[in-house]
């Protein structure tokens, strides 16, 4: 029996395989992606881009939402201060 060395997903070539991705389909099968070094390589510095990407593309938003909340949370604080005070002056605390 000869053994044959499995592809890289990617590049085709018959190298070493350093990482294994198994995804399962909705039909309960599998798909297995195998790849080499340099492919993988590749992959996780496109991984880390794209992370790095979406982080940039979200941060002004993120920022505005807890600006948002702040401010709720402020506002909040000012209406207990208030009611507190009507409370006092009415003689209920």
């Amino acid at each position: 029996m000869l053994f044959f060395k499995p592809k890289c997903s990617d590049c085709g070539k018959r190298e070493p395989i350093v990482h294994t991705d198994n995804i399962t389909t909705m039909t309960n099968g599998d798909l297995t992606f195998r790849y080499c070094s340099d492919c993988y390589q590749k992959r996780e510095a496109i991984v880390a881009e794209n992370k790095e990407k979406d982080r940039k593309r979200f941060e002004p938003m993120r920022k505005e939402q807890e600006k948002q909340h702040r401010y709720e949370y402020l506002k909040r604080e000012i209406e207990l201060v208030e009611l507190e005070q009507k409370a006092k002056e009415l003689g209920i605390k």
